[in-house]
């Protein structure tokens, strides 16, 4: 990675973390040329997150990554039942309560850590809408190399230790100026995507607006060995003086206090900081005996109006902050990545409709804008005055209704996205789940048919005449016939993020016009040129 990168790029990708890689890994599966630029010089330790919402593995899913996803999920899955175990062995006869039933197991049977909302641990992912399309635990850090060995294998030139330092546009190209150990030098691109973070420094030299709220509170998170684990006890909990949680990671441990942001924010995380923050919260002496990675975190949310200035845009944290609570940051920044990417590739290929570009910023904005809102709602809950108190405990109450607990648990994995493509039919606008096709030894799933970046034309109940209708667009979206495990819908039209984009219900006569106007709308035309 320390080579140094010049030239010309189709696409030039600012930040090699997920976001970042996950576009590089969409742009080249549809054959465009991407340099990732990335200042860092080696992988961030610190796991962020440490699991994906089911949009984001479906998104993964569709670039070939599901079998090495659930492989790298059991070794997560194994650590997070040895840590629970030692802790229980060293605490002793204490039980760990299930929050959902209230009935008191061995801390043994928590094998993961439990999904919340603002602390309570009472979400259940069995009561969603869609209770199949579940949660990936895998840390942040093993996600990132997952995707950076998929980047390269795909053909992305990936280049640690540059350091964008200026960005030029006009109305052909933009220059990015790079600043790396052996000098300074431009890279040339036809577009650049700043995937570079909260602080993003692409973001900052282009001229975006980033208006939001500022911050209330001080959050502090990083890996730890500690001599006395059992004294803290795994999951959220709430005390007078704020918020600790032990075990949401693996080794992880967080605190967040209620007395406005931090004052050196600008200096590193010590040890000695987050002891003595741990202590003042939890009330216990617990000591650290090691601390390989930290940060600082506040509730700072913040959101670019327009995702898109020019020939420069945003995806992921660089376009969108906020408190990272509930596990739902690194979902929407790869979803992200996945909408904008097939986006930009037919913008590259010269087949892209006109407003192809724009519908990113329409449909991702409202996601993210609802992101913020209920991050917000979440500090909002968590704080430890009697009245923010009370609040919580009467939410806590209401999750038991099985309306809102279904709407809550949608909303913090992502299962309320739908995006407004001007058809009422309730499939339309929503990312589709996976499913199975076909019978037998050859049955196939819907994961594994998006080589190529095509969209997908799916003729599920034998009906010709749909493939006859779009078999001129036949170079971009793939014309399949095959039976389903499902009987509410004869065909779908796939975008190649996987979100559907015109459905004929069961036995309903075909309304050409309708097909080819999506085609149209989401591929160009017919006529264009590859």
């Amino acid at each position: 990675m320390s080579e140094q990168a010049t030239g010309t790029f189709p696409v030039v990708v600012a930040g090699g973390g997920p976001v970042g890689l996950m576009l590089a890994c969409e742009l080249r599966r549809s054959g465009v040329e991407v340099l990732v630029l990335e200042e860092r010089t080696e992988p961030y330790p610190l796991p962020r997150a440490g699991s994906m919402g089911p949009l984001a593995f479906e998104a993964l899913e569709r670039l070939g990554l599901r079998d090495e996803l659930l492989a790298a999920e059991q070794d997560t899955l194994a650590e997070y039942a040895r840590m629970f175990a030692d802790w229980a062995a060293k605490s002793g006869p204490q039980r760990d309560t299930d929050a959902e039933t209230g009935a008191a197991d061995p801390p043994p049977a928590r094998k993961a850590p439990k999904e919340h909302f603002a602390g309570l641990e009472r979400i259940d992912p069995s009561r969603r809408t869609d209770p199949d399309r579940r949660r990936v635990r895998v840390e942040q850090p093993v996600l990132e190399e997952i995707l950076n060995r998929h980047a390269l294998r795909l053909g992305a030139v990936v280049r640690g230790g540059h350091q964008i330092t200026g960005v030029r546009q006009d109305e052909e190209r933009v220059a990015v100026e790079v600043r790396t150990p052996e000098g300074t030098h431009e890279v040339v691109t036809r577009y650049l995507v700043g995937c570079d973070g909260a602080d993003s420094t692409v973001r900052r030299l282009t001229g975006f607006d980033f208006p939001g709220t500022e911050p209330t509170v001080t959050g502090r998170m990083a890996v730890v060995e500690m001599a006395d684990a059992e004294k803290l006890a795994p999951g959220f909990h709430s005390t007078p003086t704020g918020i600790y949680v032990h075990g949401l990671g693996l080794n992880r441990l967080s605190t967040v206090e209620f007395d406005g942001p931090p004052a050196d924010g600008a200096e590193p995380l010590t040890r000695q900081e987050l002891q003595s923050s741990i202590r003042r919260v939890s009330g216990t002496e617990v000591t650290l005996t090691r601390m390989s990675s930290g940060a600082r975190w506040t509730d700072t949310a913040r959101q670019a109006p327009a995702y898109r200035l020019g020939r420069v845009l945003l995806a992921g944290d660089a376009a969108h902050v906020y408190a990272p609570v509930g596990g739902q940051g690194l979902n929407v920044g790869l979803v992200d990545a996945a909408n904008l990417g097939w986006k930009l590739a037919a913008q590259i290929h010269r087949h892209a409709p006109h407003h192809l570009l724009d519908s990113y910023t329409a449909e991702r904005h409202p996601v993210a804008a609802r992101l913020l809102q209920n991050t917000r709602a979440q500090i909002a809950l968590m704080r430890p005055d009697p009245q923010t108190t009370a609040l919580r405990e009467m939410f806590d109450e209401l999750l038991g209704i099985d309306e809102v607990h279904r709407g809550i648990a949608d909303l913090m994995a992502g299962m309320d996205v739908r995006y407004d493509l001007g058809d009422d039919h309730p499939l339309v606008g929503t990312l589709c789940a996976d499913m199975k096709l076909g019978d037998g030894a050859e049955a196939t799933r819907l994961s594994e048919l998006w080589a190529g970046g095509r969209g997908l034309l799916l003729d599920l109940a034998g009906r010709p005449e749909i493939r006859r209708a779009a078999q001129t667009w036949e170079r971009r979206v793939r014309l399949l016939s095959a039976g389903a495990e499902r009987d509410d819908v004869d065909a779908l039209l796939i975008r190649p993020d996987g979100c559907v984009a015109w459905a004929l219900p069961p036995g309903a006569p075909l309304d050409e016009e309708r097909l080819t106007g999506a085609l149209g709308a989401w591929f160009g035309s017919p006529r264009t040129r590859a």
